[in-house]
């Protein structure tokens, strides 16, 4: 399992919606699949079992990325057309440049050396499927098919589940906007459209689009909705009362990480295969992963909002601040071809793959993803005809 980017926000005094621990959070989440991913912990009994499940960051991510969105645009969504616009550019500027190009990089690597290639299937295809794979990649398309999802970079299947959640966010809200209690109503129908594709499409194609209802759970936005749904109602909660910092013993926050690990306890008792290319197939761990650990992650990010505690003071620390917002770009690369070259350098070494692999990551942010974010989002300012002929200052 993987990790999707989410929106970022920047401090600022006008900034209502940046939570710094929030931030900080991401490069737990983020390290957590890592630890899927590397395995450090084998033959460590219950703990070796244990780690298998820290794939549930992906869930932190999904409720992270439903409060931001909803504390951002809740109140400001508009029915017109340059809203939509700024909106759209605005979700693509955050996530898509720096896919673009590390999928493009990707496939370039598996043309000249297959064996870059983790999932070993780039040899398998004919020319026509070389030139369809990467498309579905660059559309993340490839999301819903269970046999391409893995293609090119492996975790950026849970980006289609993002972009959906993207797209139908503005129609949530103008219906939240009404009836709040609508929202069970929501996911109810979500599930119910995604239960109507396997069965609609499913039988009928041969690459795997909505191919089962365990992969639509596991990794579609229609069986993960409700993680974004319980982000959501957060927000409205928030938005609808004025909670003030609480100086006390941080209760929520320790409510909301023993919830957490209750959740991976059980899912590790209930044994139901979580791997790499299944996820959950038991239906108790999918109602566990899926439906009840949102709801403590809810209670934490609550905590840490609102509560002092310790942990709420290192995830704030400027380390953590810079590891969060680098952790889209970690997510990117930790899987992948830079892993595979680490392997082949360090066979073995899960400290130096995560080392090297936070000095990448921060350089992709810094030189990379962050620049070309605020080159898209930053307003074209229009130069009149004397603008145009004057000499302009020296830097």
């Amino acid at each position: 399992m993987t990790l999707p980017n989410i929106p970022e926000a920047h401090p600022s005094k006008q900034s209502p919606t940046y939570y710094p621990a929030l931030t900080g959070i991401r490069a737990i989440a983020a390290y957590m699949v890592f630890i899927v991913h590397v395995n450090p912990f084998n033959d460590l009994g219950f703990l070796t079992t244990l780690s298998g499940y820290f794939n549930t960051g992906v869930t932190i991510f999904f409720v992270l990325s439903g409060f931001l969105i909803t504390a951002r645009y809740f109140k400001r969504v508009e029915i017109s057309r340059n809203w939509v616009q700024r909106y759209i550019r605005n979700r693509i500027a955050r996530i898509y440049p720096l896919y673009f190009l590390l999928t493009i990089v990707t496939f370039a690597v598996y043309e000249i050396d297959p064996s870059y290639d983790a999932m070993h299937v780039w040899t398998k295809y004919n020319a026509s499927d070389k030139l369809l794979v990467p498309f579905l990649n660059l559309t993340f398309l490839k999301g819903f098919s269970n046999q391409l999802m893995f293609t090119g970079i492996s975790p950026a299947w849970s980006l289609t589940v993002e972009e959906c959640f993207y797209f139908v966010a503005p129609f949530i809200f103008l219906i939240l906007a009404r009836r709040k209690n609508l929202i069970i109503l929501v996911a109810l129908v979500l599930v119910s459209i995604g239960i109507a594709l396997v069965y609609g499409i499913g039988p009928k194609n041969s690459y795997g689009f909505f191919g089962s209802l365990p992969f639509m759970f596991n990794f579609t936005f229609f069986g993960r909705c409700f993680e974004f749904l319980c982000g959501m109602g957060l927000a409205l909660f928030m938005h609808q009362r004025k909670i003030r910092q609480s100086n006390s013993f941080p209760k929520i926050t320790v409510l909301g990480s023993g919830w957490i690990l209750l959740c991976l306890v059980s899912l590790a008792a209930i044994g139901s295969p979580s791997t790499l290319l299944d996820g959950p197939s038991h239906p108790l761990s999918i109602a566990v992963n899926n439906i009840v650990l949102p709801l403590g992650i809810v209670l934490l990010f609550f905590g840490l909002i609102h509560e002092k505690s310790y942990l709420r003071k290192l995830l704030e620390t400027k380390t953590f601040d810079l590891l969060g917002k680098s952790s889209y770009a970690f997510y990117l690369i930790h899987w992948g071809i830079l892993y595979v070259a680490l392997e082949k350098l360090f066979p073995g070494s899960a400290t130096i793959k995560f080392i090297v692999m936070n000095g990448v990551a921060i350089l992709l942010y810094t030189y990379v993803e962050k620049p070309l974010h605020q080159f898209i989002i930053k307003p074209k300012r229009s130069v009149s005809p004397v603008e145009a002929i004057l000499p302009q200052p020296s830097v």
